[in-house]
């Protein structure tokens, strides 16, 4: 019986060359657009929670007094969480790190190629599960910066070498400095906000160096992103409380009315609008709004299948008709046409399905990063889609199917149509919205782009040619001095120091 239906089903849309080539591919493009967006959108909530201790991480952030109120920042002095550590029982451990741009030699010989790397410490290894390849890189080598890196720069760089004890020489800061490859470990994974090409162990974090590791009147010399790993039976809003008691006892005046909040590690990639920098940042409010487009494209998509498949309808009373004096009863072909609609949705979700692979890696080029999470390499998602899928086709199938099995036979013979459908208001309707939505999301395609174009071309107050912004340096008290000798070079016009510039900040 279901062969001999899906036998009839597939003569149909052969017989109707145009009008199924047009319905499958307008299904075809909406759902490869879709899943590309929701691809995006899946792949930036999946952020930082592959890790193991990810549900009991949490980011340090400063809430420090100024004249205008507070100001929230994840830079907080480097001596805080050892202190917490040595204070707290629920704090299991701890981590400083950060990521920064290094302009790296792997051989002396060589210049210098920006590399990605995340400055950390060595309790690293029991914040992050990260998988060893070579070497020993847990047993640190003392005086000297320890590098661990990933499979990728071994490959890029050592192919066929121990990298393991080589010297690299770190240009960064027009300074020479040296650090020693201790081992090598699996690349970082592309969803965390911590990406980077290799982890620098910084030996000014190992003691070396004690005034970072403790707190003077409530400060230290330093200011550093930082992260504590809790006890997962940890109530966080009373422990930021005896946090902030405790540290109020350790300050001066200065610092009396600064206090922190625990941002949770999962958090940090797309709630993080703070004034430093965070070189790997997204924006849930960006996420909520490919959300929303890829259900927009998806809805249009819909809309326009149903529309021709009313249009359609009409040249299939008298089919109806028939098949209805004949014996179908109503469930049958409600079913037939149903049937009709899965196998022209499954057709185009092949077609989807390859539009989606031949598009991915241009996404990710674009991106600039892997995706994690696609329709191929996720089980979840893609049981998620192929559920999504067979809902969508059953509820825009119904209403055509629903329309052609409720006929009355004698009206389907005589070819009165008008009496057959009565649905001419929601055929409207629905061509209404479909263009409505469509113009919306023109509108608003146009809008951000005439935005962008302003930014670009809008005087930002000042002459941005010719000017040169160094990055922050503690100078004390040879900032003056500094300042001086740069005017006496011919080609400098003037010289200014602040502590913030226009483009500092979230963008």
């Amino acid at each position: 019986m279901f062969r001999n239906e899906f036998k009839i089903v597939v003569r149909t849309l052969l017989k109707n060359k145009l009008y199924s080539f047009l319905n499958i591919l307008g299904v075809a493009v909406g759902l490869s657009a879709c899943l590309l967006i929701l691809t995006v959108v899946i792949n930036d909530l999946s952020y930082d929670k592959n890790w193991k201790n990810a549900k009991y991480l949490y980011r340090v952030i400063g809430l420090n007094k100024i004249n205008y109120g507070k100001e929230e920042t994840p830079n907080v002095f480097s001596g805080l969480v050892p202190e917490l550590k040595r204070n707290f029982p629920e704090v299991r451990e701890f981590c400083r790190m950060q990521v920064e741009q290094k302009m790296l030699k792997f051989d002396s010989a060589k210049e210098a190629v920006p590399i990605e790397s995340l400055s950390a410490e060595n309790t690293i290894w029991n914040i992050l599960d990260l998988t060893v390849r070579e070497g020993n890189p847990k047993s640190v080598v003392e005086g000297i910066d320890n590098i661990v890196i990933t499979k990728q720069i071994k490959d890029q760089y050592f192919p066929d070498v121990d990298p393991v004890g080589k010297i690299i020489y770190d240009v960064s800061n027009n300074a020479i400095s040296k650090s020693i490859i201790t081992g090598v470990i699996d690349d970082m994974p592309s969803n965390t906000h911590l990406r980077a090409q290799i982890i620098t162990l910084r030996a000014s974090l190992r003691g070396l160096q004690p005034d970072y590791n403790k707190l003077i009147n409530g400060s230290s010399i330093a200011v550093m992103p930082q992260y504590l790993l809790l006890d997962s039976k940890t109530d966080i809003g009373s422990f930021e409380k005896k946090m902030n008691l405790w540290y109020k006892k350790q300050d001066n005046d200065k610092l009396s009315q600064n206090s922190f909040i625990l941002q949770p590690f999962t958090d940090v990639y797309l709630r993080s609008d703070y004034k430093e920098p965070q070189g790997i940042h997204g924006s849930i409010d960006t996420v909520n709004a490919f959300a929303g487009i890829a259900i927009l494209v998806l809805l249009i998509a819909c809309i326009n299948y149903v529309n021709l498949s009313a249009a359609r309808a009409l040249e299939r009373v008298r089919e109806c008709g028939i098949q209805k004096i004949l014996g179908a009863g109503r469930a049958e072909i409600f079913l037939k046409f149903l049937l009709e609609s899965l196998v022209l949705f499954g057709i185009a979700f092949v077609l989807a399905i390859g539009f989606y692979s031949l598009s991915i890696t241009y996404l990710e080029d674009y991106l600039g990063h892997l995706l994690t999470v696609t329709i191929f390499g996720n089980m979840k998602f893609s049981l998620f889609t192929l559920s999504a899928l067979f809902l969508t086709c059953l509820f825009t199938s119904l209403y055509p199917a629903f329309i052609l099995s409720k006929i009355d036979p004698v009206n389907a013979i005589k070819g009165q149509v008008g009496k057959i459908t009565g649905t001419g208001i929601l055929k409207k309707l629905l061509v209404i919205l479909q263009f409505s939505i469509s113009i919306v999301v023109l509108i608003e395609a146009i809008s951000v782009h005439l935005q962008f174009e302003y930014l670009r071309s809008a005087d930002p107050g000042y002459d941005k040619r010719n000017l040169l912004q160094i990055g922050f340096t503690n100078w004390g008290a040879a900032g003056a001095s500094f300042k001086k000798e740069l005017m006496k070079f011919s080609g400098v016009e003037g010289a200014s120091m602040a502590m913030w510039y226009p483009s500092f900040g979230p963008g």
